[in-house]
């Protein structure tokens, strides 16, 4: 048999990623990812435990779509800094935005 032979499998999209993975796709820090997730900021999702029945699996995912909508949520879209930043980021933020 010659050539490759594409059989139409595509790969299922990912609905939902671990917190590493989460941090990662986000460019946050694991941690930062977990408080977000305690304080309630970010939706954890959490399946029925195969082992334990009657009980979570101790596995926390994110909903991928709950991501995306926490990071657009938090997008810093101010037309003006922040009046706590210091002179100096001040300036290094005009020096961006023009």
């Amino acid at each position: 048999m010659s050539g490759s032979t594409d059989i139409g499998v595509t790969a299922a999209p990912t609905l939902a990623v671990d917190i590493p993975r989460a941090a990662e796709m986000i460019g946050a820090n694991v941690s930062d990812v977990r408080a977000w997730i305690a304080s309630g900021l970010l939706p954890a999702v959490k399946f029925p435990s195969t082992r334990r029945p009657g009980q979570q699996s101790r596995r926390i995912l994110i909903a991928v779509a709950d991501l995306e909508e926490f990071v657009r949520r938090h997008r810093d879209t101010a037309p003006e800094p922040n009046a706590a930043l210091s002179q100096a980021a001040v300036r290094r933020w005009r020096e961006r935005v023009s």
